[in-house]
């Protein structure tokens, strides 16, 4: 009987949470402590990449308009990078910063992406500025399962408990969001905000049959007892169980 392989884990830490998206290029320290320390505390790791979103390291300038930021924006996305790497030093978690511009022939490469996933230090991609054009971190993901084709567990962690409706009650089921529940963002924001998101779940979810959780990164156990398999509060895209045969 073939084995069925363990599911990929992608993990995205989005800019609104690892960074306050009302001041420039300013990082939230103890929001990125805590979600690396749940990281450390789970042994052995899954399959696993992890991205981070732009925030206010690139959100801010990109607003302002391509190409006369760009190079600022790659350099505030650097910096917001090694930050986290460095967070994640006094940890028994060892990471290693991978900047999409810096590899923008290799972003369609499935021996690049599994070299990646085969690394001995995880690997910490984020949204970037490739050849001219913002490449937002959710297109990632969608590269990331297109060249690694696997089941997949994505978590998209943001500051709020998932999606919220009219009342700020938490949707759970992301197939039945509404477009109503979805207002401009009050902070720039060149990716779409939550309704970006929400797309981009469904997106993920239909194509490649994933396993989406929109869900917030600040309590100090959501992320461990995700990646140990429980249920999290949030907003949860299932695909479909497929029909069997009869």
């Amino acid at each position: 009987m073939k084995e069925t392989p363990i599911p990929l884990h992608l993990i995205k830490f989005g800019g609104s949470l690892i960074t306050d998206k009302s001041t420039y290029a300013t990082p939230r320290p103890s929001v990125i402590r805590n979600l690396l320390r749940q990281l450390s505390t789970v042994t052995p790791l899954p399959p696993l990449l992890l991205f981070h979103g732009a925030g206010s390291f690139g959100h801010t300038l990109a607003a302002q308009g391509l190409p006369q930021h760009a190079r600022q924006i790659q350099s505030d996305l650097q910096h917001l990078s090694q930050l986290i790497v460095d967070a994640g030093q006094p940890l028994p978690l060892p990471l290693h910063a991978v900047h999409p511009h810096q590899h923008a022939t290799q972003l369609h490469s499935p021996q690049w992406w599994q070299s990646l996933l085969d690394s001995p230090t995880l690997p910490l991609l984020h949204g970037d500025v490739v050849d001219g054009t913002i490449l937002s971190t959710e297109p990632l993901l969608h590269l990331a399962l297109t060249h690694l084709p696997r089941p997949a567990r994505i978590l998209l962690l943001t500051q709020t408990a998932g999606i919220l409706d009219p009342h700020g009650q938490t949707i759970p089921d992301g197939h039945t969001v509404p477009d109503t529940v979805f207002h401009q963002s009050p902070t720039p924001d060149v990716s779409g905000a939550m309704s970006g998101k929400h797309h981009h779940a469904l997106t993920l979810c239909q194509q490649f049959r994933a396993q989406v959780t929109i869900a917030s990164g600040t309590p100090p156990h959501l992320l461990r007892d995700w990646l140990a398999g429980r249920f999290v509060q949030g907003t949860h895209y299932f695909p479909p169980i497929p029909e069997t045969k009869s």
